[in-house]
């Protein structure tokens, strides 16, 4: 059994703990997530964001985080990333938020998101930037965290290369999390204010399309 499975609930516990960083994190996403149409969150752990952003079905290969994602009204199958048990073209749009430091491989993820996307379908990424100082921390502490132990993050302009590779057009990015947190993820007012762009923020939301013929 994984850490995810086993420890689910002190997972699920840290969203509560930190609701200021959970809720600018959701503020950067929201724009980019389409009011309308069929949605999957890939790696949809306890079900934190699809219930936030309103995202009705979930894929994770952890069950103990299923099983809360369940209670919270998603709609859950447990699968991989790299395997998607759905049909070609199925999907208006995909959100895949903190997932990317967890997948051995990131373009098999991409490749298998952009099959189930509809043409003109949107891809809502959502990452710790590793060089942000924030990344920096987890990065060099990661071998005392239970959950980030094998992570390995990425920077905002690799996330990007790997949309494109997989065929997707950057359409859009927000960030917040700005600057270095004052304790293990305690932000001041002005931190979480969400911004245009990236590159000050540790938390970058990318909008990725799905280009149309």
């Amino acid at each position: 059994m994984c850490v995810f499975d086993e420890r689910a609930d002190e997972y699920d516990r840290w969203y509560d703990e930190n609701a200021p960083v959970y809720q600018a994190e959701s503020r950067a996403l929201r724009p980019f997530v389409p009011a309308h149409g069929l949605g999957l969150e890939v790696g949809v752990g306890t079900g934190r964001f699809a219930e936030s952003l309103e995202v009705r079905f979930g894929i994770d290969p952890a069950r103990g985080m299923l099983r809360l994602a369940r209670r919270r009204g998603i709609g859950v199958c447990q699968a991989l990333g790299e395997r998607l048990p759905f049909r070609t073209r199925q999907f208006d749009f995909t959100l895949l938020v903190t997932v990317d430091p967890f997948v051995p491989d990131v373009h098999s993820v991409l490749t298998e998101i952009w099959r189930v996307l509809k043409l003109g379908g949107r891809l809502v990424v959502g990452l710790i930037d590793r060089n942000s100082p924030l990344g920096r921390k987890y990065e060099a502490g990661k071998d005392a965290d239970p959950f980030y132990r094998q992570a390995r993050f990425h920077s905002s302009d690799e996330m990007i290369r790997h949309l494109q590779q997989a065929g997707f057009e950057v359409i859009g990015a927000r960030q917040t999390l700005s600057g270095a947190p004052q304790a293990e993820a305690s932000f001041d007012a002005e931190a979480l204010e969400v911004q245009t762009g990236y590159g000050a923020g540790a938390f970058v939301a990318l909008c990725a399309a799905k280009p149309a013929p």
